[in-house]
């Protein structure tokens, strides 16, 4: 996130950590529905789609590309969203998305990759097997992820928080 101060210059600003958080509150409350909810709507077509991007994130893993992992995280949530017909729950959540994306991304340079990609297989397996409750366990767990994460990640970035 760039900020811009007229005749000054342009900066990138600090995370900003209640924004994150309140974000992650919301996802956690969302997501936990849509695994729900996935459980009785997803066909094996979507099933075996999201199980593809798990498969590539290892791959990726393994390669070290944070891009490609960054970017099929992001497409794995977002097709939850849709696959569930929550466009307008995805919309919302991606327009807050910039401030999230930070810590994600720091957080995969914590090497956080594997527990995350375990969470996406496992909520995969959960919905498929239609086990609701294991599937929004997974997915409340896989969203509180980032409160694990946020002491390693403020020690090993102080540069990007100011609070």
């Amino acid at each position: 996130m760039i900020e811009i101060k007229p005749k000054i210059g342009a900066f990138v600003s600090y995370v900003n950590s209640d924004i994150v958080e309140q974000l992650r509150d919301l996802r956690c409350v969302l997501e936990a529905q849509l695994a729900v909810e996935a459980c009785d709507i997803l066909t094996k077509n979507q099933l075996d789609s999201l199980y593809e991007n798990v498969a590539l994130w290892e791959m990726y893993i393994k390669r070290g590309d944070e891009e490609k992992i960054f970017t099929l995280d992001k497409e794995f949530h977002g097709s939850l969203y849709k696959m569930c017909g929550k466009t307008v729950w995805y919309n919302l959540v991606e327009s807050m998305a910039p401030h999230f994306d930070r810590t994600t991304i720091l957080s995969f340079r914590c090497k956080e990759t594997g527990r995350i990609l375990k969470d996406h297989g496992e909520l995969v397996a959960a919905i498929e097997k239609k086990d609701k409750e294991k599937a929004a366990h997974i997915s409340q767990r896989h969203m509180s992820r980032y409160s694990e994460n946020i002491d390693a990640i403020r020690k090993m970035f102080p540069e990007y928080f100011n609070d």
